[in-house]
């Protein structure tokens, strides 16, 4: 039988969505298979390594990693400032970021903590043709041999929502250290108190020939678990799940966080365009910081 997630049930008027997805008949009775799957799931909440590692196998595919280069390549374009000659990307996952940053012009390291990702985006980053140093770290490790070595610095895709509050803390604290005097850092990260408000637990779904995959999310009080749902279409038993505990900080709690690790100018956006941030209205919460 094929199970899907109690908090993903619990979506009432969604329920039509995945009946006609995976033909599913009106008799179907989520609220069983909802108790068995939130039984399931308490046991297995992967590390973030483990999550990215897992998921590295059609991230890109996820992802449309094609698609998805040349928008970042134009967004990271107009982000690029003259002298900005070397960047860090943390959490760089299968490279797209870091690639746009090379094709701008920036000498780039690239930090991950999946040995998954990390091999993906060196073979995307062969097939673009740039050079790029990846290193297996995660972000609140980095070794001082990069202090002060940055003219910019990004995190984005929501990578920093992958860290609890010390670790995050400390992470911001690595940052400042490994940027250049009046070096800039750019974070991307989803307006939480958004998705809290609407209660939008499905990020996205994407049906493929063979395959279709969901992504969602569990809400609690204090963190999210971020489920990315694998399911073959032809046998919808044949699915993987992976899970992900993701911490939903607000701009309120990013801004004292920056300004405590001795962050200056910060200024914050609804998009990487850039636009205003507006609470109640914006998808992505964007953060433009200067040490």
């Amino acid at each position: 039988m094929f199970f899907i997630s109690e908090r993903f049930n619990r979506l009432t008027n969604n329920q039509h969505i995945f009946r006609d997805l995976f033909n599913l008949p009106n008799r179907f009775d989520f609220n069983y298979t909802a108790l068995y799957f939130t039984k399931f799931m308490k046991n297995n909440i992967s590390r973030p390594f483990d999550f990215y590692d897992n998921i590295s196998g059609f991230y890109d595919e996820m992802i449309s990693f094609d698609s998805a280069l040349e928008n970042r390549k134009a967004v990271i374009k107009n982000l690029i400032r003259p002298g900005m000659k070397t960047a860090a990307d943390l959490g760089c996952g299968s490279g797209l970021d870091s690639i746009s940053l090379a094709l701008a012009g920036s000498d780039v390291t690239a930090f991950d903590i999946s040995v998954g990702m990390i091999e993906i985006a060196k073979k995307n980053s062969l097939s673009m043709g740039v050079k790029i140093n990846y290193v297996l770290c995660s972000i609140d490790k980095i070794s001082n041999e990069y202090y002060s070595q940055f003219d910019i610095a990004v995190s984005l895709g929501n990578t920093l929502a992958n860290l609890d509050p010390k670790t995050l803390d400390t992470a911001l604290k690595k940052i400042h250290k490994i940027l250049k005097k009046d070096g800039m850092l750019l974070i991307q990260l989803l307006n939480y108190e958004l998705i809290r408000k609407k209660n939008k637990r499905i990020v996205k779904i994407s049906k493929g020939k063979d395959e279709t995959i969901i992504r969602f999310y569990d809400i609690f009080a204090d963190k999210f678990n971020f489920n990315i749902l694998k399911i073959n279409n032809d046998a919808p038993a044949k699915y993987e799940l992976n899970t992900t505990a993701i911490y939903p900080y607000t701009r309120k709690l990013i801004k004292k966080m920056l300004k405590n690790t001795g962050f200056k100018k910060s200024k914050f956006y609804g998009s990487l365009k850039p636009e205003k941030f507006e609470e109640s209205k914006s998808g992505d919460l964007v953060v433009i910081a200067h040490k």
